[in-house]
């Protein structure tokens, strides 16, 4: 059995009430055929837009949209979310953004780099005491020089 939608997007109210209706599994996006009036479309772009982290934007390139801008993976993350949860049907995307690698972890210091803050001698109160040589013992009948 082939079934679709066709609809006429004409006002925030029908755009909102097909929004949640697509979050069910009445349609499978293939069976939708939506044309939006040009207000709707611009109020479409306007939540994209807000609903973008600080360093992406979001623009329309015909009937796609278009993500650019830099940031890191959580931001990137949270505007392919937004981009899916706010979309009103499909909507093509072409991600231009540019995701910044995490920051490498710091290496652990070589064996044998120095750590300055260790020193290979004792202090002077660690439990040692320094042996100073003992006079010699006289010997009974001999005499000192």
């Amino acid at each position: 059995m082939d079934r679709s939608l066709t609809v006429t997007v004409k006002d925030g109210a029908c755009r909102l009430a097909l929004r949640e209706l697509f979050r069910t599994e009445a349609y499978l996006a293939r069976e939708l055929d939506l044309t939006f009036d040009m207000p709707q479309l611009q109020a479409q772009l306007e939540e994209f837009t807000a609903a973008m982290p600080p360093g992406l934007t979001v623009r329309y390139s015909g009937a796609g949209l278009v993500l650019t801008g830099k940031t890191d993976r959580a931001g990137h993350h949270k505007a392919l979310w937004e981009l899916f949860r706010r979309a009103v049907g499909r909507v093509p995307l072409e991600d231009r953004a540019e995701v910044e690698a995490p920051p490498k972890p710091e290496s652990p210091p070589d064996e044998d780099a120095v750590d300055t803050t260790v020193s290979d001698v004792p202090a002077p109160d660690a439990g040692t005491v320094p042996v100073k040589d003992k006079p010699k013992a006289a010997v009974p009948g001999k005499k000192k020089r």
